[in-house]
């Protein structure tokens, strides 16, 4: 991946008690990714030759497609949907080539090929396109086999978005089991 400097990470437990992590790397100048094409040689975001990458498809069809959400894909109740829309941006829009903007995160190639694969299965089963394919790098995906969402920043904005969303804390809930005494504790203890 390149000659990194720092990393600052941390550990959250989703909702199902799950483990999640949220890692910012900081990348050695010599390895900065400054480039579409520098972008391009790290990351993607669509789906590759099913017949040249059969096992780098499966893992991206499997892992890092966005189920299709919202009323349009008879799935108006997913997680994602708050006020009829997608709170992640997807379907996110087709792009011939990556641009590296000063204030944004990179956006990545999303070419419309036409081609449509389904996910899922029975009565969850989609057809998805480009646009629903969540950014991966290819060799932590290999590596891991599991999701990993990987975005390029390119703006101190939204370096300071991401050092907030690493450090938002886990979340805290105030129960009461019976009749309690001492609610101070109680809070303390989450």
């Amino acid at each position: 991946m390149g000659r990194t400097v720092a990393r600052v990470y941390t550990i959250e437990f989703q909702k199902h008690g799950l483990p999640h992590m949220h890692m910012i790397i900081f990348f050695h100048p010599d390895s900065k990714l400054r480039t579409p094409e520098e972008v391009d040689s790290l990351l993607c975001a669509e789906f590759p030759d099913e017949e040249t990458q059969p096992e780098l498809f499966e893992l991206i069809k499997s892992m890092m497609v966005h189920t299709p959400c919202g009323n349009e894909h008879n799935n108006p109740n997913a997680p994602c949907i708050e006020k009829d829309k997608c709170t992640k941006s997807f379907p996110k829009p087709f792009q011939d080539q990556t641009t590296v903007t000063t204030d944004s995160y990179a956006r990545l190639c999303r070419r419309n090929t036409g081609k449509k694969f389904k996910v899922g299965s029975g009565n969850s089963e989609r057809e998805v396109d480009n646009s629903w394919v969540v950014p991966y790098c290819a060799w932590l995906l290999w590596k891991y086999r599991c999701h990993i969402n990987v975005e390029s920043i390119a703006s101190i904005k939204a370096i300071n978005y991401i050092y907030k969303y690493v450090y938002k804390g886990h979340d805290r809930t105030t129960m009461q089991f019976g009749t309690c005494e001492d609610e101070v504790q109680l809070y303390l203890d989450a």
